[in-house]
């Protein structure tokens, strides 16, 4: 009983113990350890806005979006909790399994102040407590976590910790220009509005774009921590004990398998497992090229791209050769003076045509 009793204020204490004893089977590697010293970090406030980048089937969700919001509800249960996926189905299905965690009797053996309402409770009243599948309250405090779907609304709900777990249902959504722009304006207009000075962020995905949401926020945003780690160590990265060429997890996902895929969706490797989204030949209109020092002296034109980012391109043709210079790669949103200041400063007559979109 005494030894029992020790493991649970261990638990307690310590996140990567609070994994261990309330999910004896979770299977640790190395780079689980050094997640859930990270995730310890953030439980503590030591870090304010966190991003993780971890290859699919990894563990990333189970320690982030399922123990961490329970292990920081015992911590505190007047912490207000957001967590938003790709779809309300996927964040609903994170909320039954935090819910499933604080039921469990190891985790009231760690966390007995931190309770949910017995039965459920799709209306709150006076004396009842919330709780159903997108939204549940700790008893006799003012906690709670909130699931939505990004696209959701999150009007009048105040959050303390705000995490976003996989943004993107797949590819073709995360390719799509138009739905990566409609999830970087719900971060902005809902999902960031119901912060406050001291909330903390948690961003937990898998690259497929370098203009997905995690891309588009560090463009502008430099006080992220951001922890990668790539399927296959291919370049040095802090805390990583790898030699080059070996697998992150072996036992689960092997080398081989690892480099089965690569080789048949080179693509897909390189976001999806390498979190490093990149042009691939397979994806060019012009897969056969290279650069050349400078412009050769042949009749220009310009074509200017008012999206985001804001790009401007000087093309020649002659003899069949295509030649192609960027001018301006903005991600500032530039007004139109803004524009014509640039081009005026790199001696662009602004009065010849110009091709835009």
């Amino acid at each position: 009983m005494k030894e029992y009793n020790l493991k649970a204020e261990r638990a307690s204490r310590r996140f990567k113990d609070f994994v261990k004893y309330t999910k004896p089977d979770y299977q640790f590697n190395w780079h689980h350890e050094s997640i859930c010293e990270k995730l310890q970090a953030f439980a503590r406030g030591e870090i304010k806005k966190l991003m993780l980048f971890v290859p699919p089937q990894h563990g990333k969700s189970e320690l982030a979006t399922r123990r961490l919001p329970a292990y920081m509800l015992g911590l505190n249960p007047n912490q207000k909790i957001a967590i938003c996926s790709y779809s309300a189905t996927i964040a609903s299905s994170f909320n039954r399994d935090i819910q499933r965690v604080i039921d469990d009797q190891p985790y009231i053996d760690v966390f007995p102040e931190t309770t949910l309402n017995a039965n459920s409770a799709i209306n709150p009243s006076k004396n009842t407590f919330l709780r159903n599948s997108e939204t549940f309250e700790i008893i006799g405090h003012q906690g709670f976590v909130k699931t939505v779907g990004v696209g959701g609304s999150l009007t009048g709900t105040p959050v303390d910790i705000g995490i976003i777990d996989d943004p993107f249902k797949d590819r073709e959504e995360a390719m799509s220009n138009t739905i990566r722009e409609k999830v970087y304006n719900w971060y902005t207009d809902v999902f960031c509005t119901r912060l406050h000075n001291d909330s903390q962020q948690l961003i937990i995905m898998t690259r497929w774009h370098q203009d997905d949401l995690a891309g588009r926020i560090l463009i502008t945003d430099n006080d992220w921590e951001v922890i990668t780690y790539q399927a296959i160590k291919e370049r040095e990265t802090k805390g990583d004990p790898r030699q080059f060429g070996e697998a992150l997890w072996p036992v689960k996902h092997s080398l081989e398998r690892l480099l089965k895929i690569k080789q048949d969706t080179p693509i897909t490797f390189d976001s999806l497992y390498q979190q490093e989204p990149k042009a691939n030949k397979e994806t060019l209109v012009f897969p056969e090229w290279y650069e050349i020092d400078d412009m050769p002296n042949h009749p220009q034109q310009f074509g200017i791209d008012f999206g985001f980012p804001t790009g401007i391109v000087e093309v020649m043709w002659h003899n069949k050769n295509l030649y192609l210079n960027e001018i301006l790669y903005d991600t500032t949103n530039p007004t139109n003076v803004e524009i014509k200041n640039a081009l005026t400063e790199r001696k662009i007559n602004i009065a010849r045509p110009f091709v835009c979109d």
